[in-house]
């Protein structure tokens, strides 16, 4: 069977994703054959900028590291050497990698979002389709809220009243999710559809 895709929009979008799985496929090969090791193999995707600056973090490097880091497959997020990590579909994505693990040049670029002295709280949501925490980008005592939404595949800035939100670490630790709404002190979110949108309690 022939599909004639050239000219089309979809033309682009079918190499670009026939390179992935081109380039997964040697990359598994060439681990496999040349390694054995008990670390987990790293592997760099580009995650696009979502279409909001104000909420969304710009285009940075995510990593996805093979899935027997979760050892647990039905586990959605873990901590662990210094890594907060979300399940998705089987595959290790990194959120966050603390400080000291990474090199100055990958600090710089990820000074305001996917580096952390400190992860004061983190936790999915009931579903599992989202993943709050707060990253602590300093030994100071505050921290950035963010969403990171497992289906779209992007981290939010969590917003409160339209601002980024910057919280202390108790204040961190107190965000819960009662459904997919997430409640973060006496603010909670505007729908279940963006719970990074948060207001306050009237």
């Amino acid at each position: 069977m022939h599909l004639n895709l050239e000219g089309t929009k979809h033309e682009k979008a079918v190499l670009v994703i026939l390179s992935y799985v081109v380039g997964f496929t040697a990359g598994f090969i060439v681990f496999g054959v040349t390694q054995t090791v008990t670390q987990p193999i790293i592997q760099t995707v580009v995650v696009p900028p979502a279409e909001s600056p104000v909420e969304a973090v710009p285009a940075e490097e995510v990593v996805t590291a093979a899935p027997e880091v979760f050892a647990d497959q039905t586990t959605p997020v873990l901590y662990q050497d210094g890594r907060l990590m979300a399940n998705v579909s089987g595959a290790s994505v990194l959120l966050s990698a603390q400080l000291a693990t990474v090199d100055a040049e990958t600090a710089k670029v990820f000074a305001n979002q996917g580096v952390h002295e400190a992860i004061p709280n983190y936790q999915p949501s009931e579903d599992g389709n989202y993943i709050y925490y707060c990253e602590q980008h300093s030994s100071a005592d505050v921290c950035m809220n963010f969403i990171y939404s497992v289906t779209d595949q992007i981290i939010q800035y969590v917003t409160l009243d339209g601002v980024k939100l910057e919280s202390t670490s108790a204040e961190a630790k107190t965000a819960f999710w009662n459904g997919e709404i997430l409640e973060l002190g006496t603010a909670r979110s505007i729908s279940p559809e963006t719970p990074w949108k948060l207001v306050s309690a009237q």
